[in-house]
C-alpha cells in the first residue's frame, strides 16, 4: 500500500471511531420514541439514525434520558429503523435555514423544499433552541411596551 493509501485508511478509521462515544444502537422505540444506548449526547443536540439498507439518515433530536439511554424524537419518517440501526451523535443543534431565499417556498420544518423546488441556500442557519430575542419575549408574555400597546393604551384611556 502507498503512503497515501495508508494515510486515507488512517483518515477513514479515525473519521469511524467511536470518540467520545459520538455512536450508540437503536434499543427500543415505542410510538415516537426511540430510546438509543452507548450514545453520549446532550438534550436539543441532533442526531443520524441509519434506517435500513435504502433509506437516507433520519435526523432526530434528543429529547430525554431514561435508565442510562438516551431518548431521540425522530425528525423524518421511522420506517426502516429497528432494533440495533446505528444513531451517531452530531455535536451541534438543531439548526434550521433563515433568510429571504424561503419567501414564497414551501418547506418543511427543517427548511427542506416541499414546493418541488432546490433546497433554499440559506444565507444563515438558527438553532431550534435559541430563545426569542428580549424585546420580542416581554411582548410574547405580556409585560414590557411596545408601540402599538402605548397607542392603544393613549385610546383607550380618553
Amino acid at each position: 500500500m502507498s503512503g497515501t493509501g495508508v494515510l486515507e485508511s488512517a483518515a477513514g478509521a479515525l473519521r469511524d471511531a467511536d470518540l467520545h462515544r459520538l455512536h450508540g444502537r437503536v434499543t427500543n422505540l415505542i410510538g415516537l420514541v426511540i430510546e438509543a444506548s452507548g450514545l453520549e449526547a446532550e438534550v436539543g443536540e441532533l442526531c443520524t439514525i441509519e434506517a435500513g439498507r435504502v433509506r437516507d439518515r433520519v435526523p432526530a433530536e434528543v429529547v430525554g434520558f431514561r435508565n442510562g439511554r438516551t431518548l431521540l424524537m425522530p425528525l423524518g419518517e421511522m420506517h426502516g429503523i429497528g432494533p440495533g440501526n446505528r444513531v451517531t451523535a452530531t455535536g451541534q443543534p438543531l439548526r434550521i435555514p433563515v433568510g429571504r431565499e424561503l419567501l414564497g417556498r414551501i418547506v418543511d420544518g427543517l427548511g427542506r423544499p416541499l414546493d418541488g423546488g432546490p433546497a433554499p441556500e440559506a444565507a444563515a442557519r438558527r438553532s431550534a433552541a435559541g430563545s426569542p430575542r428580549s424585546s420580542r419575549a416581554g411582548a410574547a408574555s405580556g409585560s414590557g411596551s411596545s408601540p402599538a400597546r402605548a397607542s392603544a393604551s393613549r385610546r383607550c384611556s380618553g
